[in-house]
């Protein structure tokens, strides 16, 4: 008869020891099946190609044919009254014609300012739909910098160098850490905001909208009252002029008389000094 040495069972482990053999068995285990698997597979190559597509060529990103807007010719945008416009809204693309974003990309393409236009939409699309993947996170983040933020790049952005540098060396550091937030990039936006709005937005705006008939702001809907509640709505915010809306008022009335007796007094002052210089 074989001896059995009688060994003395081992003590239980404890339960937070327990929990987490438990959890890596669940994490062993294929959770996410073949097909669920594949589709995120498809989705993340789909994500890939859209950005690729992006970054390859910015007129994508205003226009769906991926060509230039502006061919040369003689472009002036049409006109409307429009108060307090933003230049956010705007990349939104929550304004009508002719405030759209495509009207202000012909604008930044016809100044050489498309660069600026590019990089601040392609952060705005980082930012409200950034990539599910780390790596492609990591990398559209990157190409976006080598691109547009680093001095030399191929589509280098005229911004602040303080803010250049300080963009680049977060992400230096986030990258070396494996710590990207992607919000390492944000001087170099707030920096190319402020150039966009400050420049070529502020020419757009002076090209876009009227200015001059300031006292007839009483024919302007600015905005509506609906349902008990004063609501501004785009399609009544911006109106395209008239002359019916054009009111004259008693200042302008005034003017126009004072303009026209004072001609009357300098051609009566020619036509009398003419003649007495003829006798």
């Amino acid at each position: 008869s074989t001896k059995t040495s009688s060994v003395p069972p081992p003590p239980s482990a404890p339960r937070s020891h327990r929990y987490t053999k438990e959890c890596s068995r669940l994490l062993s285990l294929p959770s996410i099946p073949d097909s669920m698997a594949a589709w995120m597979l498809r989705e993340e190559e789909s994500t890939s190609y859209y950005w690729e597509k992006l970054l390859k060529n910015h007129y994508y990103m205003w226009n769906e044919e991926g060509t230039r807007l502006y061919k040369g010719e003689l472009f002036e945008p049409e006109k409307c009254y429009a108060r307090n416009v933003s230049l956010l809204e705007v990349l939104r693309g929550e304004y009508p014609y002719p405030l759209d974003i495509t009207s202000f990309a012909i604008i930044c393409e016809k100044t050489c300012n498309e660069d600026l236009l590019a990089f601040l939409l392609l952060m705005q699309r980082f930012k409200e739909c950034p990539p599910k993947s780390k790596q492609l996170f990591c990398s559209v983040l990157e190409r976006i910098l080598d691109k547009y933020v680093r001095p030399g790049a191929v589509e280098e952005i005229n911004i602040d160098r303080k803010a250049r540098l300080n963009s680049i060396k977060n992400f230096e550091d986030g990258k070396k850490n494996d710590t990207i937030l992607g919000t390492e990039l944000d001087p170099a936006i707030s920096a190319a905001y402020k150039a966009t709005k400050t420049g070529i937005f502020s020419m757009f705006i002076q090209k876009s909208t009227y200015r001059d008939f300031t006292d007839s702001r009483s024919s302007m809907c600015w905005c509506r009252k609906t349902s008990g509640k004063t609501a501004m709505l785009p399609g009544v915010f911006f109106s395209l002029p008239t002359l019916n809306d054009i009111r004259i008022t008693r200042l302008n009335k005034l003017i126009v008389l004072v303009g026209l007796w004072a001609g009357l007094l300098e051609i009566r002052t020619s036509s009398s000094s003419s003649s007495s210089s003829s006798s």
